[in-house]
């Protein structure tokens, strides 16, 4: 028997519903979904392609607006992310990140990584002092160079883009800690040797 939890649920998703107007059908993606994940937990949510694992992400990150149900992160009711306060949106957002399946399209090909890197550190923190060393940190922590900082996505295979876009998300808990991560297969081309 599970041990009760005394803190609130990281995550606490109920009866998500989200449906998709196609033309004159509709398209449920879905279905009545609950989840509870408390503070400390690891889930992994599988499935076959297209039984609505990402639009459950995207929901839950408020990249989709819900049809119907609840969604609250960390205490935050956060089912309509347009509602949310400026305050509760840079909370939520420090709380939960998403690393994006596509490697090759999830980065700006026109900036740089340190670039990419030092505005993704700023948004969470724009009172950082040492910005080339966060992002120098971010880069070893995903095991690449700080010589990354200066090439271009084109210049790196999948798996060190895919590095790049953790690291992305990393940057939400500097300082802070931030305990979630939302993605979709963010591993599929990363190698261990990069």
């Amino acid at each position: 028997m599970r041990e009760a939890q005394s803190e609130q649920p990281l995550i606490d998703i109920r009866d998500l519903r989200k449906e998709f107007r196609i033309g004159k059908r509709t398209v449920t993606a879905l279905d009545g979904v609950s989840l509870l994940v408390n503070q400390g937990e690891s889930v992994a949510i599988v499935g076959e392609s297209g039984s609505g694992k990402t639009t459950l992400a995207r929901t839950l990150l408020g990249l989709e607006r819900c049809t119907s149900g609840d969604i609250s992160i960390d205490g935050v009711p956060a089912h309509d992310w347009s509602r949310l306060s400026a305050a509760d949106r840079r909370r939520l957002r420090g709380t939960v990140q998403m690393v994006f399946q596509d490697p090759y399209a999830s980065l700006n090909p026109m900036r740089s990584i340190g670039s990419t890197l030092s505005e993704a550190i700023r948004s969470h923190d724009s009172g950082i002092k040492d910005t080339a060393g966060a992002v120098a940190d971010l880069l070893k922590t995903v095991g690449l160079s700080p010589a990354y900082t200066q090439r271009k996505p084109s210049a790196l295979s999948g798996g060190e883009r895919q590095r790049v876009a953790i690291a992305r998300a990393l940057a939400a808990r500097l300082p802070r800690s931030a305990r979630q991560r939302c993605s979709g297969r963010p591993c599929g081309q990363v190698s261990a040797g990069g």
